[in-house]
């Protein structure tokens, strides 16, 4: 099982503080981008100046611009991954209860203590079986080495 802890309030939070600051941050760079590619052609550059200059400059603003468009579908979809958490959460725990509602016995009335990681318990072999001696193969037979 893995480590991993996905609260939702963090997730929320990171939608609602962390991704508007970088999305305004693409938008201010689209900004200077497209800037760039304007200035290019207002500025009587040279033809291979304009040649080399371009598909790069074309490559740049579209990383600029899709990015931008991403992170402002970020939060939005951030916040429906933590609602749909608290959702999965609060339908795991109503699942829990009535699973054990419908378990309830009076097994271990008085309480268990659980066994530590990588303890074992007693071998099912040493248990006492109402069984013993009719079948001659429980525990009993074993101790009379009759065992077959």
């Amino acid at each position: 099982m893995s480590d991993r802890n996905f609260d939702p309030d963090s997730t929320r939070e990171t939608a609602r503080v962390d991704v508007p600051v970088l999305a305004d941050a693409y938008e201010r760079l689209e900004e200077l981008v497209t800037g760039a590619g304007a200035y290019l052609d207002s500025s009587g550059a040279s033809k291979e100046m304009a040649e080399a200059f371009t598909p790069y400059h074309l490559l740049l603003r579209n990383a600029v611009v899709e990015s931008r468009q991403n992170y402002e579908g970020l939060g939005p979809a951030l916040e429906r991954i933590a609602e749909d958490d608290e959702l999965a959460e609060a339908e795991i725990v109503e699942a829990m209860n009535t699973l054990a509602d419908g378990t309830e016995s009076t097994f271990a009335a008085d309480g268990y203590t659980p066994m530590a990681e990588g303890q074992h318990g007693d071998s099912l072999e040493a248990a006492p079986s109402e069984f013993d001696g009719q079948l001659g193969s429980g525990s009993a037979a074993r101790e009379e080495g009759t065992a077959r």
